[in-house]
């Protein structure tokens, strides 16, 4: 979803992939039934892709210039796809002979890109995305936080950068307070920008360390990145939840962003996956369709299932599989239809 500056790594289009198809799992009614070690690969993993996009992180060009490459890959699809989602909803309901009272509200949630418009526990909370378009709010996050992370390279002195990056986090923090969740995650871009910096700072330095030093790297974070887990069982950036102790939980979250995508860049770079990592490199290629319509397909798939069959855990996995396959069949003809019109090379 971000600009190149180097020839793909193979294992970090894999990295993605898997992160991914674990994203599509966790939506699943198949998740729940894994109880403490699906939260261990669930309570980093939005912060993984933030990471993984700082590793190829290009920061050259004007901010307009940024800013009009960063909208034609996130924003566009954003729309096209949240649009097409909100249409058929109401189509659904209009073949139902329904009324719907609260279609403005929905394409105003589309504009307004996030899930709620309170942060999580607030009764009556106005859900925004209800239209199988809740995983689009991270579209408009990366976004705001490619421009803030754009920021940083623009400043020549270390000691203004490392001004900015206090100024990020304490930002993040202040944020946190807010009795509503901002538009377009501007609440939590702050953390997603530093995320990116992370990544781009790991990039860095990555191809200095001997690959003895990056398994001792690995088994500290694994460790680390544990502990947090079992520390923070609460973390949710979509909606702004860092835990569910308030302040206290910021510490063990920062350790789950920062520890866990390390954790798992490390483990796919070091790992060979052979074919298994080709078919999730060509996955995370083609992230675009998998993250936009997986909730559609899940639904779908689960209310087929569920009519032969009444066990969660095995519907749920129906679903995973069925979703997993109509996201990459999507991204097939949208592959070949981007050979004619160029729209759909962004979808």
């Amino acid at each position: 979803m971000v600009q190149q500056t180097a020839p793909r790594l193979q294992w970090l289009d894999a990295l993605k992939g898997f992160v991914m198809l674990v994203v599509v799992w966790s939506h699943s009614m198949a998740a729940p039934y894994a109880g403490a070690v699906g939260y261990w690969f669930i309570a980093c993993y939005m912060a993984v892709f933030f990471f993984a996009s700082g590793m190829t992180f290009h920061p050259g060009g004007s901010l307009g210039q940024v800013a009009a490459k960063r909208a034609r890959r996130l924003l566009v699809p954003h729309y096209l796809y949240g649009a097409a989602l909100v249409l058929l909803d109401l189509c659904n309901i209009w073949i139902k002979g329904r009324e719907n009272p609260e279609a403005g509200r929905k394409f105003f949630g589309l504009l307004y890109s996030r899930y709620y418009l309170y942060p999580d526990g607030t009764p009556n909370n106005p859900q925004l995305l209800p239209c199988r378009d809740g995983t689009l709010w991270f579209l408009t996050a990366m976004f705001c936080a490619s421009l803030l992370a754009w920021v940083y390279f623009r400043l020549r002195r270390r000691r203004a950068r490392v001004l900015l990056v206090v100024g990020y986090l304490g930002a993040t923090l202040a944020l946190d307070f807010l009795p509503v969740l901002l538009p377009w995650s501007l609440d939590t871009a702050f953390l997603a920008a530093l995320l990116i910096l992370a990544g781009h700072g790991w990039a860095a330095v990555r191809g200095r360390l001997a690959p003895g030093a990056k398994w001792v790297l690995l088994a500290v974070c694994f460790a680390a990145y544990t502990a947090a887990t079992l520390v923070n069982t609460g973390v949710n950036l979509s909606i702004r939840r860092y835990g569910y102790d308030g302040p206290a939980s910021w510490p063990s979250c920062g350790v789950i962003c920062l520890a866990g995508s390390l954790c798992f860049a490390l483990l796919f770079e070091l790992v060979p996956l052979g074919r298994v990592g080709k078919v999730l490199a060509w996955i995370g290629r083609h992230s675009m369709p998998f993250l936009c319509t997986q909730l559609f397909f899940l639904e779908l798939f689960y209310s087929i299932g569920s009519k032969v069959c009444a066990n969660d855990l095995i519907t749920g996995w129906i679903s995973v599989v069925g979703a997993a396959g109509c996201a990459a069949g999507v991204a097939v003809v949208f592959d070949r239809l981007g050979r004619r019109w160029g729209v759909f090379r962004l979808l």
